[in-house]
């Protein structure tokens, strides 16, 4: 009865030293040091245009400091199993066709917004 309660407390006490090893190391973070993606922070919003859009609605981002925007361009299948993607110019959102992801982002440009694409399918 006496080894097997030894050979118990063995077994927990690695067990435990185990556990306490991964906890540490996965802790660690000097070894890997990780740069960021980005220097600045994201502040992004999903823009959305049912219709064409000027340069004072993107400006209308400067008070809550949005420094991107994602754009959400939509493409079609017929079926789920069918690999054919449609783009259909004339359904949807203007902001969601060619003429419209475009326009939005040479204007998020012109006062430094930085433009995401999201497809949709």
């Amino acid at each position: 009865m006496k080894s097997r309660n030894h050979a118990f407390l063995t077994l927990a006490a690695l067990f435990l030293l185990v556990v306490m090893a991964n906890i540490w190391s996965a802790g660690r973070t000097d070894e890997f040091p990780v740069e960021p993606a980005f220097e600045e922070k994201i502040k992004g919003v999903s823009w959305e245009a049912s219709d064409s859009v000027a340069l004072e609605h993107l400006q209308s981002l400067q008070p809550i400091s949005a420094n991107w925007i994602a754009q959400t361009p939509f493409g079609w299948q017929r079926m789920y199993d069918e690999p054919e993607l449609r783009f259909d110019g004339q359904r949807g959102y203007w902001g969601e066709r060619d003429e419209g992801l475009a326009k939005t982002a040479d204007l998020a440009r012109r006062i430094g917004v930085k433009t995401m694409l999201k497809p949709h399918l």
